[in-house]
């Protein structure tokens, strides 16, 4: 029988937290199993446990465990039949460290924002960072830090990373906020009016049980039941999405019920940069649904519309065709494209318009497409002259460089009109046929709404006419010397009854041209090129018709009509408002023919 060992632990070192090491017997003959047991500090600190003299026991790294290991009884570990095994404990601080987000506290919308990333970095050290979310309804989030929404409330996105051999571990928050969305007004609200006296049995149509309806003069809404809503008395409803849990009440449709035997009120559509066959354009009863169509273009893709008046909601404003509910005003779009750059050549044509006994005759010049700075000039240097405005900025005259029939809207050269901007198609058809082009030289700008001089006006008919000999012609105009840049064009003019000038002998060539004093001297134009105007809509009176002065009237009717003017915001013609480069743009294209794309 082996004699039998006395064994016996020492605990040494900073033991700290931990539990010293204890056996679980102080006597054993070899072969016998003594075990070891104690526990390690918590984390925070690197905690090492070495052993000695005993054969087979391991040193330990660890923290926050606890552990226990077994010890066989050797015979040569034994000094006098005792066994002493020391227990060495050694304790190291971690290095603390932070967790942080790349972005702080975020409130994000219903039905706008969907996703959004948002991960979190340690300060130092390495690690897997994880991420959780206190109200899932809300807010999810991956193990990538990307938050998905899911409702209307807030959450509260938790990352945490583990302690590691050198550094402590950590954790940041931040709070998710989101609010309830917004719902546009409905689109393709109907109605049908009353159909006999008293009868109150008007409807409205196109609606559903998620929206909900009021008269006017009434303070809450009615939520829809059945479809149509039936039995309206005549008046003006609004008729809106109703509010949800994740969206509050939406804008309103406004919807007028017509009274027995009232006849509805026509409103104008304009429709700006359409090229399509019909675009929609019109008049139009208020409630009625209205369809606008942008056509297509080559080398060219749609890029949305802009409503520029009437506060109307379209149904889908990034569709080349949509539709709104006719408000009781007038309302204006504009389509807005994007040129892609393909095809063989970037030039969109001009086709004009020759309808009737006459037609505009072009400028008789071998193609260019002169641009700033070529034999094209750049406004700085004009075959013909220029004149100077009072201000002192440059009054571009158009050359004779290219016919009409082209333009190039790749080759923009004016910092201050993009393709945004509803008259981009008509400044550069202007610009590239050489009607009209800049206003400076050391920063090239078109400067749309600079208002244009009387004289400018009759130089570019002229130039469009041809530039016909004027020699022989009178001068009747004491305030037009013959070596001023639109002499010529004002004899002619004058001699042809399309200026009359304020008085027999004053024209006021440097006074910048009305609305009305332009479409007067265009429809005097056109009148004597005996082109037959198209009735391309019904001419409704403007609200200020009674200020249009009666030389005006049936140009701007007549102009109007043809579609070639349009009036502003609040069914307003503003006859005596100075009229802008811009819109001069825009009439010029219009007179000469419509723009298309081929």
């Amino acid at each position: 029988m082996t004699v039998p060992y006395s064994i016996t632990v020492t605990n040494t070192g900073n033991v700290g937290t931990d539990t010293a090491v204890t056996l679980s017997a102080s006597t054993g003959r070899a072969g016998d199993t003594i075990t070891l047991n104690y526990v390690l500090g918590a984390s925070g600190v690197t905690n090492t446990l070495t052993f000695t003299g005993a054969t087979g026991l391991s040193n330990l790294l660890t923290a926050g465990a606890s552990t226990s290991q077994n010890y066989t009884v050797t015979a040569s570990d034994a000094v006098s039949s005792v066994i002493s095994i020391t227990a060495t404990f050694q304790h190291t601080s971690l290095t603390a460290r932070t967790l942080s987000f790349t972005l702080g506290d975020q409130t994000k919308t219903y039905g706008v924002d969907t996703t959004f990333t948002n991960a979190a970095t340690p300060s130092a050290g390495t690690g897997t960072v994880t991420y959780g979310s206190s109200n899932t309804g809300v807010a999810t989030v991956n193990g990538s830090g990307v938050v998905t929404i899911g409702g209307v409330g807030s959450a509260t996105i938790t990352a945490s990373i583990p302690a590691d051999a050198t550094y402590t571990s950590a954790t940041a928050s931040y709070t998710v906020t989101v609010n309830k969305g917004s719902q546009p007004a409905p689109a393709g609200i109907g109605k049908t009016d009353e159909t006999a006296t008293g009868a109150n049995d008007g409807t409205i149509t196109g609606v559903t049980t998620a929206m909900e309806y009021k008269l006017g003069t009434d303070v809450l809404y009615t939520p829809v039941t059945a479809m149509p809503i039936t039995g309206l008395a005549p008046g003006t409803y609004q008729v809106r999405y109703a509010g949800t849990a994740d969206y509050n009440a939406g804008a309103d449709a406004t919807v007028t019920i017509l009274a027995y035997g009232v006849t509805p009120v026509a409103y104008t559509v304009t429709v700006n940069g359409s090229y399509a066959a019909s675009s929609g354009a019109g008049s139009y009863a208020s409630s009625a649904t209205v369809t606008i169509n942008a056509g297509s273009r080559s080398n060219y893709t749609f890029d949305g519309w802009t409503v520029n008046n009437g506060g109307v909601t379209l149904a889908n404003a990034n569709n080349a065709t949509t539709t709104f509910t006719m408000p009781a005003t007038g309302v204006t779009v504009t389509a807005r494209w994007t040129s892609t750059g393909g095809g063989t050549t970037s030039t969109t044509h001009y086709t004009p318009n020759t309808s009737g006994a006459g037609s505009i005759p072009p400028i008789s010049s071998p193609a260019s497409t002169a641009g700033p700075g070529s034999e094209g000039g750049d406004g700085a240097d004009q075959t013909g002259g220029d004149g100077t405005s009072e201000d002192g900025s440059t009054l571009i005259i158009p050359n004779e460089k290219l016919p009409y029939g082209s333009y190039d809207p790749a080759d923009n050269p004016f910092d201050d009109v993009s393709t945004q901007d509803w008259f981009f198609n008509e400044v550069m058809f202007v610009y590239t046929n050489d009607l009209m082009k800049g206003t400076s030289t050391e920063q090239m700008v078109f400067s749309p709404n600079m208002s244009t001089t009387r004289g400018m006006i009759v130089t570019i008919l002229y130039r469009v006419f041809g530039s016909p000999e004027v020699d022989g012609l009178p001068n009747p105009f004491e305030d037009v010397d013959d070596g001023d840049y639109y002499a010529d064009a004002v004899k002619w003019a004058a001699a042809n009854d399309i200026v009359f000038g304020y008085s027999e002998d004053v024209f006021g060539p440097n006074d910048n041209i009305t609305r009305e004093q332009l479409a007067a001297i265009i429809l005097r134009y056109i009148d004597f090129c005996e082109i037959e105007l198209p009735a391309t809509r019904v001419y409704q009176k403007f609200a200020d018709d009674e200020d249009i002065s009666e030389y005006a009237k049936e140009a701007v009717m007549r102009l109007f009509t043809a579609g070639i003017i349009s009036g502003k915001p609040g069914n307003i013609f503003d006859p005596g408002a100075e009229a802008s480069r811009a819109e001069v743009a825009a009439i010029l294209s219009k007179l000469l023919g419509e723009l298309t794309g081929e």
